[in-house]
């Protein structure tokens, strides 16, 4: 690299200004020499053609120039495809190369014309000199790619910046990346780890499933079961609406020979209903020792019913207690035989009631007893 940038410091400083002073040497030369000598004479017309010309073709060697540089700078820049950029530059460099031959033969016989014939005997000198221009164009040539080549330089560092972008975002990317597939590691590992449990759960039903053929037949005996206890049923609701079939015709025949049952309902009979010496009722109250539970007793066990017989009749203590079911004033009957039989003072009263419409119920001292009325205990008080 130092032989280089040695070699390029030696073009620059010393054969660059030599090979541009080469021509001003020659033609110092001339102009010394035709002031010593006395030139050949020349038609006026010929010289001026002769100078139009190497005028011309100087120009138009410039020209060629310009649009090969112009040339190289689209290509560097990328407007100009690689086919185009070499069949231009071929194209350019031969007409240079053209050019230059004309320019020199056109130059050599300027100086034909103009020096005396004593110096055409330099004539090899001035070959020589036409040598040093041609080396000087070289130079030219060279120091115009070192221009290219610092623009290409240039461009190249560019590209090496938008390289290393390109660099910092793709380690952006992979750095990115890791973390999503340390993240998906991590949830892989969840969903090994949730498998395993599945599959433990999996094991556990099999377990279950193995055993479901015992319960199956479990199932299958229950089952037989139900539809016999299904079977009962349907025949207890055929014996229960034989039943309800059997009452109505019961209740048809109480209604038609109502007029001739002795038995009559009357209030002042409920007194002797009161029974409280009663075997059954002396048994009730050893489990139901107080007013209370003797109330509760009669108002959850013994069902309030209301037969549609037009035939008015009174039930006794042991039909109570047989059928479990009674009306409201058998029912307040009851209670007040179980109350007196306890030691308390107890007596059955008729009351009367919004539209003609009468309620027994139980008088005690301090209180007035309903055993129809869903009510506690201890809410019938403020007698």
């Amino acid at each position: 690299m130092r032989s280089v940038y040695y070699a390029r410091m030696a073009i620059e400083t010393v054969l660059i200004p030599a090979a541009t002073g080469v021509l001003g040497i020659a033609i110092g030369l001339g102009a010394s020499l035709i002031k010593r000598h006395k030139p050949k004479e020349m038609p006026a017309a010929a010289d001026k053609n002769i100078w139009e010309h190497l005028r011309g073709i100087t120009k138009e060697r410039a020209d060629a120039a310009a649009k090969k540089k112009a040339l190289h700078r689209a290509y560097a820049a990328g407007s100009v495809n690689e086919h185009s950029f070499i069949t231009k530059d071929t194209h350019y460099t031969k007409l240079e190369e053209q050019l230059d031959e004309e320019i020199d033969e056109t130059v050599i016989e300027l100086s034909k014309a103009f020096l005396p014939e004593e110096l055409q005997k330099e004539e090899a000198k001035l070959q020589e000199l036409s040598d040093l221009a041609v080396l000087s164009k070289q130079l030219e040539e060279l120091k115009h790619n070192k221009t290219e080549l610092e623009e290409e330089k240039n461009n190249l560092y560019l590209q090496l910046a938008e390289l290393e972008e390109d660099k910092q975002m793709h380690l952006a990317e992979k750095n990115q990346l890791r973390g999503k597939y340390n993240s998906d590691t991590k949830r892989l590992d969840e969903m090994t780890e949730d498998i395993s449990k599945l599959e433990k759960h999996r094991m556990a039903l099999e377990k279950k499933v193995a055993g479901i053929g015992p319960r199956d037949q479990k199932i299958s005996t229950l089952e037989t079961e139900n539809r016999v206890l299904r079977e009962s049923l349907v025949n207890a609701r055929k014996k229960l609406i034989r039943e309800e079939k059997e009452l109505g015709v019961l209740a048809a025949i109480v209604d038609r020979y109502s007029k001739s049952i002795d038995e009559s309902r009357k209030t002042d009979e409920m007194k002797e209903l009161v029974q409280p010496s009663n075997p059954g009722v002396q048994g009730l109250i050893k489990q139901h020792s107080d007013p209370k539970a003797a109330f509760e007793f009669v108002r959850d066990n013994i069902l309030e019913v209301h037969p549609q017989i037009s035939a008015s009749y009174w039930l006794n203590i042991d039909d109570v207690m047989r059928l479990e079911a009674a009306d409201p004033d058998d029912k307040a009957i009851f209670l007040c035989s179980m109350v007196r039989a306890l030691g308390e003072e107890a007596t059955v009263a008729m009351l009367e009631m919004k539209n003609s419409y009468r309620r027994a119920v139980v008088l005690m001292s301090d209180r007035i007893l309903d055993p129809t009325d869903p009510n506690e205990y201890d809410d019938f008080t403020g007698l």
